[in-house]
């Protein structure tokens, strides 16, 4: 039960491994069912728990930490003889189930903290993903309702242009552009493209008129044509009204299409 405790205080963001004994033979310095948990900051001890200490737990915690290395690492079955594989006193011989837990991260990344985005984070703060909002006018940010889904940048915007902000955004992030001005969108929408060779999701808000002068403008600023026509805009499904309740709801719908696509 503790170790339950523990990986709930973990959270969705860390993976883990979960290394039970499930087989026994002869001396064996804890019974089957003895678990430990590790996670990729353990260096030769188990975050909780203990399969019995010494050379045995050592090793084990080392081969989870690898296989948490590894992206194409399973969950598998490992045996050791503790004389002959780990020289332990107690002889006798242990399977292990390495139950590795990853992480399955969805980021969302919304430029822009305005009406629509204050109802359309507090729908995403229901669901299983992280949402990182930038906006340079810190009291929309602070409007933001509060979750630990939700991280704020305040990063200067204007006509005159948009700093540098893709090392704050995270790692196959699917994007909003929806500034407090059309003139600002180019500029995130450009600096988005130039920063990413891959992107699972770009959806700008505006009408279908403005979204045609936007992709035109990505184009003639040296953006493939091909990358521009997956830009999602008008942004979301074609349902509900134009109120900022029923556009953040049509943006969660479309955003939830294409992750399960």
């Amino acid at each position: 039960m503790d170790i339950l405790k523990q990986i709930e205080k973990l959270g969705a963001d860390t993976s883990y491994v979960l290394i039970t004994l499930v087989e026994a033979s002869r001396s064996v310095p804890q019974e089957v069912g003895a678990k430990m948990l590790v996670t990729s900051g353990c260096v030769a001890a188990p975050l909780d728990g203990t399969i019995g200490g010494g050379r045995v737990e050592k090793e084990s915690v080392i081969y989870a930490v690898e296989l948490l290395k590894s992206s194409s690492a399973k969950s598998e079955l490992k045996h050791f003889h503790l004389s002959n594989d780990l020289e332990m006193a107690c002889g006798g011989e242990v399977t292990l189930f390495f139950e590795v837990v990853r992480t399955k991260h969805w980021n969302i990344s919304i430029f822009g903290a305005g009406h629509v985005c204050q109802t359309l984070v507090g729908v995403l703060a229901t669901l299983d993903c992280h949402v990182t909002c930038f906006d340079s006018r810190q009291e929309w940010l602070d409007k933001l309702p509060e979750s630990s889904k939700l991280t704020k940048h305040l990063v200067p915007m204007s006509r005159e242009g948009v700093e540098p902000f893709s090392h704050l955004i995270p790692k196959n992030s699917f994007h909003l552009v929806m500034t407090h001005g059309h003139l600002l969108d180019f500029p995130v929408a450009k600096q988005i493209f130039d920063n990413n060779s891959e992107i699972k999701y770009l959806g700008i808000i505006g009408s279908s008129s403005k979204a045609k002068l936007l992709c035109q403008k990505l184009v003639e600023s040296g953006v493939e044509a091909k990358r521009v026509e997956e830009i999602y805009s008008p942004v979301g499904l074609p349902i509900g009204n134009n109120t900022p309740a029923e556009i953040a709801i049509s943006i969660v719908a479309q955003l939830l299409e294409v992750r399960d696509r």
